[in-house]
């Protein structure tokens, strides 16, 4: 076989583990009665960005404090 096929297979294989572990995601917030909505789809970013008067930039860049509603999310996540 060749790299292709490989490659269709992972990405297929990928795009099932993502689904399903959205799925979970979702049903962990109705079990906690969390307003979840989904707000779009993008990439991670890798270098900040600026999108008109918005400064986008990567997670691992951000040092915004979180509310203690949303750590103890992402606790409950983890």
């Amino acid at each position: 076989m060749n790299d292709n096929y490989y490659q269709l297979t992972d990405k297929k294989a990928a795009e099932y583990v993502l689904g399903h572990q959205t799925k979970q995601l979702l049903a962990l917030g109705e079990e906690n009665r969390w307003p979840i909505q989904v707000l779009g789809k993008a990439p991670m970013l890798k270098q900040p960005i600026r999108i008109q008067d918005w400064l986008l930039v990567p997670s691992t860049m951000d040092s915004t404090s979180l509310p203690d509603q949303a750590i103890q999310r992402i606790k409950a996540l983890y």
